[in-house]
């Protein structure tokens, strides 16, 4: 009986020291483990405090940016860091609703212009396709001229008498001209008669100024500000004279319909006169 329960404590006493072996280690494990979280996080603090000691000394190194820029000795002014990024003037932007602007009722006179347009697809109606937006291009342009209290970009133009401004009458292409030169000789080339109307209060005025509004037109074309007004288009240019700058296609087949005749008479002369001499050497034998 004694040496059983000897027996059972050995056995305990095994158990019991098992256990503890056990718990020893996981303890010390757990040590370890604590021991290089502790060792990381020294590591990474001591990284960001290099880099925080860092970035001071180099901040600290910049000299200061001063706030006004001294005089000279020419000049008495001091131009501060506010005036040199004040934004400077600037033309606003002044556009058309639908081809018209301002008060377009009461008296009016009509303008009256003519170019050349030349397209780059002969698929493109013109009429219908090119002239509308093109007309709309040619009225914003003229607005600052036209108002250069709304749309100029200073007041140091003149304020025409002009109250509104409208594209009608529609632009028209003339079929009995035809288009001195072209950028290419594939492209379709067309005469184009434009027109635009002024209102105002003092009409008599305002027939005074269209010749301004002529050439606003005449230099807005001279430097290309209309070739992009629509996709297709690859040139438009003023026409000072009809007579002088476009050849008419009426009076071209005028010209050549009287040649014709002419010709046509001659041969008929020398045929009538080639049977008149056969008949009398006919009549003589």
């Amino acid at each position: 009986m004694q040496l059983f329960r000897l027996a059972l404590i050995a056995v305990a006493a095994r158990a019991v020291s098992g256990r503890a072996e056990n718990i020893r280690k996981r303890l010390i494990r757990r040590v370890q483990s604590s021991e290089a979280r502790v060792e990381s996080q020294a590591e990474r603090s001591s990284e960001m405090f290099f880099q925080w000691r860092f970035v001071q000394e180099m901040s600290m190194s910049l000299p200061e940016a001063p706030s006004s820029f001294p005089s000279t000795a020419n000049t008495t002014a001091v131009v501060t860091l506010e005036e040199l990024a004040a934004p400077t003037a600037s033309p606003i932007a002044c556009a058309s609703n639908e081809g018209m602007f301002g008060e377009v009722e009461g008296d009016s006179t009509t303008v009256s212009f003519a170019y050349e347009l030349e397209v780059s697809s002969e698929d493109v109606d013109i009429e219908t396709e090119v002239l509308p937006e093109l007309e709309q291009a040619i009225i914003d342009s003229i607005l600052p001229e036209a108002f250069p209290d709304e749309c100029g970009a200073d007041g140091s133009k003149q304020q025409l008498a002009i109250a509104g401004v409208s594209q009608d009458p529609m632009d028209s292409i003339l079929e009995e001209y035809q288009c001195s030169s072209t950028v290419d000789p594939d492209n379709t080339c067309v005469v184009v008669l434009g027109e635009l109307t002024l209102y105002s209060d003092d009409i008599d005025t305002v027939a005074a100024e269209k010749q301004l509004i002529q050439q606003s037109i005449k230099g807005s074309m001279d430097s290309g500000n209309f070739d992009d007004a629509q996709e297709d288009i690859a040139r438009v240019s003023y026409i000072e004279s009809l007579d002088e700058t476009s050849v008419s296609k009426g009076a071209s087949d005028s010209l050549l319909l009287v040649g014709l005749l002419v010709a046509g008479s001659v041969v008929i002369a020398i045929l009538v006169f080639i049977a008149y001499k056969s008949r009398g050497k006919t009549a003589s034998v």
